[in-house]
């Protein structure tokens, strides 16, 4: 689910650097140098500063652990104006894998990895710098995941969200922002940024999120979490996903909630973090609003005591009618 692409990239750039660690360390170093040279590609409003752009060679490493760490720069230098580079004297480690490092307007900026041979003395790299659209409208809805989770009187919902931006350029959605529609009469909302702490980038307004930030190019992840309140038990959740409802799946705790919804299909029970859970998908439907029921909620004792202060009201109301119908009668 979450940053599966990402993972999948950091297994395979292990695979590989574990695989190289295992050549023979007589053929692992040399003492021949190579080149790297490039150049650091910036979009057309972007402007090189006069001096150059500094240019940062790094290394990466797998430790003891497993992991891989990167044991700093191993070289800087400055571009040429046009944004081209070159560095000399870079030891041949086959052991490594290597990296070209830039810094454009505060941010950072990394180009493939590079993996060495014992034959190449040269190699080409280059650093595509994304520019900054403001066009929202090119966000993509990838998937939607609904995690329903039961609470005394409400139910706990949590959201998340693939987006994807399929430009070359990072979206800036900071002013007209990016908006997602929300049930009505939530609570206790709560959003995460791309650490997972406490998330500021966004403004709640009346049945909708907008999220203000930067989405770079290809998927991001939003979470966000908010409750919906039941009574004696139940509640309907409504909302909409903008076109179609194949890309929202639900899930739930097995036999906790009952969630019941002509526009979805069960899927089947799936484990995810040590628990098992339920699972639907939306129907590939005209609508893209979905409508469902959730009952199984555990009951808030102020739902019995609204009945109770209707019960009172009706019995009052009852018992004022008979005498006054027995005061008539008298006279």
């Amino acid at each position: 689910m979450p940053f599966q692409k990402n993972r999948m990239k950091n297994i395979g750039f292990k695979f590989i650097l574990l695989i190289i660690l295992t050549l023979d360390p007589l053929c692992a170093f040399s003492t021949e140098s190579i080149e790297i040279s490039g150049k650091i590609l910036v979009p057309e409003k972007v402007k090189i500063p006069e001096g150059g752009l500094d240019v940062v060679l790094l290394k990466f490493v797998v430790n003891e652990q497993g992991e891989i760490t990167t044991t700093g720069p191993q070289a800087r230098v400055k571009s040429q104006p046009d944004g081209s580079f070159r560095i000399l004297e870079v030891p041949r480690d086959l052991r490594a894998a290597y990296r070209i490092g830039t810094r454009v307007e505060g941010r950072l900026h990394q180009s493939n990895v590079v993996f060495l041979n014992d034959q190449d003395s040269s190699y080409q790299v280059e650093v595509q710098v994304p520019g900054i659209s403001q066009k929202v409208e090119l966000l993509e809805l990838e998937k939607a995941s609904l995690i329903l989770e039961r609470d005394l009187g409400k139910v706990r919902v949590t959201e998340v969200w693939e987006i994807n931006n399929p430009s070359r350029d990072l979206i800036d959605s900071v002013n007209s922002g990016y908006r997602i529609n929300l049930p009505k009469d939530i609570s206790d909302f709560s959003m995460a940024d791309e650490t997972g702490q406490s998330s500021s980038d966004f403004r709640l307004g009346e049945h909708f999120l907008e999220i203000m930030r930067i989405f770079p190019p290809g998927n991001s992840q939003l979470i966000f979490q908010y409750s919906i309140s039941s009574f004696l038990g139940q509640t309907v959740l409504t909302k909409s996903f903008g076109n179609s409802l194949k890309k929202v799946r639900i899930f739930t705790p097995v036999e906790l909630l009952d969630v019941s919804s002509a526009q979805l299909k069960y899927i089947g029970d799936q484990k995810l973090h040590q628990t098992v859970f339920t699972s639907w998908q939306g129907k590939e439907l005209d609508t893209g609003t979905l409508e469902m029921s959730i009952s199984g909620v555990p009951v808030n004792f102020l739902d019995y005591s609204y009945i109770v202060v209707v019960l009172l009201i009706l019995l009052g109301f009852s018992v004022f009618m008979f005498y006054r119908l027995r005061l008539k009668k008298m006279n």
